[in-house]
């Protein structure tokens, strides 16, 4: 099974949140993880997973530029009925 069909089944499982970001708005930043934690003393984290090797951003203004194209892409981001039917489209398509 293809990681997008994977990620696909994921997403229509009950509750499930995805949201496809179907113009790539965030190509053009790389792709990257912020990890969250729920304990309140813990700051937010910035993961950026490369070939060899990984990094982990916890600068507090290094984190905000990177939380800040998170919410771009989150306002830009297809709702996640039009995302379902989107992969849908492109899984029968190929």
């Amino acid at each position: 099974m293809t990681e997008t069909a994977s990620n696909f089944q994921s997403a229509t499982q009950p509750g499930a949140l995805f949201n496809a970001d179907l113009f790539f708005t965030a190509l053009e930043s790389g792709a990257f993880t912020v990890l969250r934690f729920p304990e309140q003393d813990l700051p937010d984290v910035v993961y950026l997973e490369q070939l060899n090797s990984a990094l982990y951003l916890d600068k507090p203004e290094v984190v905000d530029d990177y939380l800040m194209v998170m919410e771009r892409v989150c306002m830009e981001a297809a709702t996640p009925a039009d995302s379902v039917d989107a992969i849908r489209r492109m899984l029968q398509e190929h």
